[in-house]
């Protein structure tokens, strides 16, 4: 398969070209052909040096296309860097939803690899987290794995990482999943509301400002903005 498509797509498009049926696709577009592999489960990768000798005519490898689409990606390793970050957040985000993966945890157990995995990564250095992530085969522990690094560690994100995270906070706070969460102008509102109470003391007062003060840094940071300030 030509790999041109998939290393110049985004993280939307490689997901609406995986997880969408081929008769619902756009005309003259293909899904893209990605298989996750796990250990001793068919498919299975293997050096290109196995094909030396091969009936390649019988393997349907003609004119060499193999060795070109090799080329083009032993040519781009900064983009396969990229590629890689991104279907990290294609597989880890999609299946479960990001509000129900701790909830998900409790569908089934965990295999033991993915389980001793899980034991090292509170033991782990920051930078050893994207690679201990990057083993995981179940998808409820690569999406809490992100959620971890970025929450916690938002510095071992790479770049593609950081946007998807700075687009899921700006997400979760103008539409929170939870029943008695407020989106943030609601929030920023109740806020200023409190805070203009006459009757509050002044120590009071203070303290939301600088809770006001807090929300409107990450309003700036997520962009949601800010056009509600008081004072």
């Amino acid at each position: 398969h030509d790999p041109s498509d998939l290393l110049e797509a985004d993280v939307e498009e490689i997901q609406r070209r995986v997880f969408t049926r081929q008769s619902e696709l756009l005309d003259g577009e293909t899904r893209f052909p990605l298989k996750q592999i796990k250990s001793n489960r068919s498919p299975f990768v293997a050096p290109t040096s196995v094909l030396e000798g091969a009936d390649l005519d019988r393997l349907q490898l003609y004119d060499q296309q193999w060795q070109r689409n090799d080329q083009k990606l032993m040519n781009c390793e900064s983009t396969l860097e990229q590629v890689r970050s991104k279907l990290r957040l294609v597989f880890g985000t999609t299946p479960p939803p990001a509000s129900e993966a701790e909830a998900a945890l409790y569908e089934g157990f965990l295999d033991r690899k993915d389980q001793g995995l899980r034991n090292k990564v509170h033991k782990a250095q920051p930078k050893e987290l994207a690679r201990i992530g990057d083993q995981f085969d179940d998808p409820r522990l690569i999406e809490l794995m992100f959620r971890y690094r970025g929450i916690n560690y938002p510095e071992t994100l790479d770049a593609i990482e950081h946007q998807a995270w700075d687009k899921r906070c700006h997400e979760r706070m103008m539409d929170p999943p939870g029943p008695h969460d407020r989106p943030w102008a609601d929030w920023l509102k109740h806020v200023q509301t409190l805070q203009s109470d006459t009757e509050r003391s002044d120590r009071d007062k203070k303290i939301l400002a600088e809770v006001e003060a807090w929300g409107l840094d990450l309003a700036e940071r997520y962009e949601l903005g800010t056009s509600n300030r008081s004072g």
